[in-house]
This record gives C-alpha cells, sequence and structure tokens, in this order.
C-alpha cells in the first residue's frame, strides 16, 4: 500500500476571499467604519476641481448654478461609498461652500431667519442626502458582504470537499493496484505448503506456518498443541511483535475448558462464543485426530481481514484444522510435529487431507463465500478414507 494512500485527510487550503482570524475579520465581516482611500482621493479631486474652476472664472457664480455642483460629490460618495463616505463629501463640501464662495446678499425686506434658511438650505439637504441615501447604501454593502461571506464559505467547502475526493481516488487507486499486485498462485502456495506435509515424515514448524499463511493470507493465526494440562503455542503466522495474546492457555482457562472440554468451535460472531474466546481471537477450533477423535489442539484465528468474517469462518478453521492434523500424528496416534524421523503419515488420512484442502483453495484466493458450498468435502471425504 503506497504512503498516499494511508495518509490521514487534511483540511483543504482556505481560499484567499476567507478572511483571516483577529482584525481582518472584522473589515471583512463588518462594516468599514472609515471612508476608504479612493473615496478621499475622489472627494479630492471633485472639490479641486470646483474650486479651480471658480477661481479661473471669477465672474461664474458657483451659487447661481442649479444645482448646487457641490451636490455632486455628496451624491457621487454617498451612493458608491455609503454614510461614512458620504458625511466627509458634506463636510468637505459645507467648508467650500463657506470658505470659497461668496455668498448672496441678504434681500431688502428679508429677516434674518429667511436669509439663514437660503443660505443653510443647501448643506442641511447636503446632510440629509448623505444619511438617508447612505443608510440604504449601507444595506447594500452589507448584503454583499454576507454574499462574499457565504461564497467563502462555499468555496472553502468545496476545496476541502475537493481535496478529500482527490485523497479517496488516490487511496482506490492504491488500493487497485495492491489488489491487482497479489499473486493468483496463492492456491497454489497452499496446496505447495500441503503436499510437502503429505510427503515429509514429520512435519515442522515451518512447514505448519507456510500452510496457515497460504490459507489465511495476511491473517494473525496460530497452532495450540496439547501439553497435559495445557495448550501452547506452537506455530504462529502473522503474529505482530507486541502481540498481547497468550502464547500458554492452563486447564481452568475458558477457551481450554471450551475447546478441549466441550470440543467447541468458538467465533467472535456469537455473543456467547464470543464469551468463550475471552479477548483470545476472532475464532477457534479443536484439532483432533481424525480416527481416535482425541483433540491434539486448537487452531485460533486471532486477527484478518473483514472479507474473512463471515458466517463460513468456523467451517473454513475446522476445515484447515482436519487438513493439519494426518501432519501432526503418525500411525501409532503420537504428535510428533518438530521431531521428524517418524514412520509416515497414514496413507488414509492424507488421501483425507488432500481431499480437504480442495476447499481451501477458494479462501487462499480470497474468494470466502465459496467456502460454504464446499465446505462438507471433509465430512465426505473421511469415510472413503477409512475404507
Amino acid at each position: 500500500m503506497q504512503d498516499t494512500a494511508t495518509k490521514a485527510a487534511a483540511p483543504g487550503p482556505r481560499p484567499d476571499s476567507a478572511p483571516a482570524e483577529g482584525e481582518e475579520q472584522a473589515s471583512y465581516y463588518g462594516l468599514q467604519i472609515l471612508p476608504p482611500l479612493s473615496a478621499v482621493f475622489e472627494l479630492a479631486v471633485i472639490v479641486a476641481a470646483l474650486l479651480a474652476i471658480d477661481w479661473i472664472w471669477p465672474a461664474l457664480d458657483i451659487n447661481t448654478i442649479q444645482p448646487n455642483p457641490y451636490w455632486l460629490p455628496v451624491l457621487l460618495l454617498t451612493l458608491q461609498y455609503g454614510t461614512a463616505s458620504g458625511t466627509l463629501a458634506v463636510i468637505v463640501a459645507i467648508a467650500a461652500y463657506f470658505s470659497f464662495v461668496t455668498l448672496p446678499e441678504q434681500g431688502v425686506g428679508e429677516n434674518e431667519f429667511a436669509y439663514r434658511l437660503r443660505v443653510l438650505a443647501q448643506p442641511i439637504l447636503w446632510i440629509a442626502a448623505a444619511v438617508l441615501l447612505g443608510q440604504f447604501r449601507m444595506v447594500q454593502i452589507s448584503a454583499k458582504r454576507e454574499l462574499a461571506r457565504r461564497l467563502g464559505e462555499l468555496e472553502t467547502q468545496r476545496d476541502t470537499l475537493a481535496g478529500y475526493a482527490n485523497r479517496l481516488r488516490t487511496r482506490c487507486d492504491a488500493l487497485e493496484r495492491d489488489i491487482a499486485s497479489r499473486p493468483f498462485y496463492a492456491g497454489a502456495a497452499l496446496l505447495d505448503a500441503l503436499s510437502s506435509m503429505a510427503r515429509s515424515k514429520g512435519a515442522t514448524p515451518q512447514q505448519i506456518e507456510r500452510c496457515l499463511a497460504a490459507a489465511f493470507p495476511g491473517a494473525a493465526v496460530s497452532l495450540f498443541l496439547r501439553d497435559g494440562p495445557t495448550l501452547q503455542k506452537s506455530v504462529s503466522s502473522g503474529w505482530p511483535p507486541d502481540a498481547a495474546w497468550s502464547t500458554v492457555l492452563p486447564a481452568d482457562h475458558k477457551l481450554f475448558q471450551a475447546i478441549v472440554g466441550t470440543r467447541a468451535h468458538l467465533s467472535i460472531l456469537d455473543t456467547a462464543e464470543e464469551t468463550a474466546l475471552d479477548r483470545e481471537g476472532l475464532a477457534a477450533v479443536p484439532v483432533a485426530d481424525l480416527k481416535s477423535g482425541k483433540v491434539l489442539g486448537m487452531l485460533k484465528l486471532e486477527l484478518a481481514d473483514a472479507r474473512f468474517m463471515t458466517d463460513a469462518l468456523v467451517n473454513q478453521l475446522e476445515t484447515l484444522a482436519a487438513v493439519i492434523a494426518p501432519a501432526l500424528v503418525d500411525s501409532a496416534g503420537v504428535v510428533r510435529l518438530g521431531r521428524g524421523g517418524g514412520d509416515g503419515a497414514d496413507p488414509a488420512m492424507t488421501v483425507v487431507a488432500l481431499s480437504s484442502a480442495v476447499t481451501l483453495l477458494p479462501l487462499a484466493r480470497g474468494d470466502v463465500e465459496a467456502m460454504d458450498l464446499q465446505a462438507d468435502n471433509v465430512e465426505r471425504a473421511r469415510p472413503k478414507a477409512g475404507r
């Protein structure tokens, strides 16, 4: 498996439109308090242009032009930037209006109130326009910023989902390559291991380990042999270095009593049987002498892929135990694993082992469902061998 397929998914990069934390978050999600620099620059240009016109053509009285030219910066900045910029434009317009523009003279018979109302009418209207129109513009700006915020969130989610999808695609490709690169001769490896045991005069732990590894590729499986009042681990395949499973099971252990005492076939898929396993594995079956029926030991599966966890798992282990049992004892029924020098396995029992091996070929290829159709081959082979 490639490293890229096993790496944890990390969140995708944050898009540029999304705000950062702290001071940038306030300016992104909230409304600006001070006018932007672009508004100040535009205001300066417009006011300077009006003052230049008044200075170049002194005969031209700006107050006589209707509407007043200072409406231009007020409306432009208010409708473009909102209340803050509009208020700044009003302040500058009022300052220029009373500082550089010649105010109209008070008419004959015009009282002070009427004169001041006529002079201050334009500034009052500027203030009202900046506040009212500016607030409408601020609502539009707020809605626009909310849309921008949602867009940033959607872009972040999109990038994150795209990153997860790419990593998932990479993982799927790696899994496909891993499956495609698996050897197609797993069944041949199992047959080689079984035939090696059948030809030898005494099965060795290496031969048993090859058989276990070929029958359950990638799994942790072990063979325990009975030694007086205990079951002791003799052969294992796929056990991790830090395995916490017991290597010796005393007579008072739940698993020992279930395997030796009641010859039970246990699977973690059954709640009652899971209690008897006592966290020692996923499934376990007794290994018995095919002639005498004596329990020689136990075959136990500790760790396996999900593809092995089916209702046929116990039958598969039973089949494998029936295959291994003839290689463990000689014709006199003496356990000879690893001792060598025996007189060879019973030929009838060898026929049973090779007949039973046929049922394990789908398992070696990973086709665990086919085991349901072939699990009874052992029972059919046993009476034939005894004739």
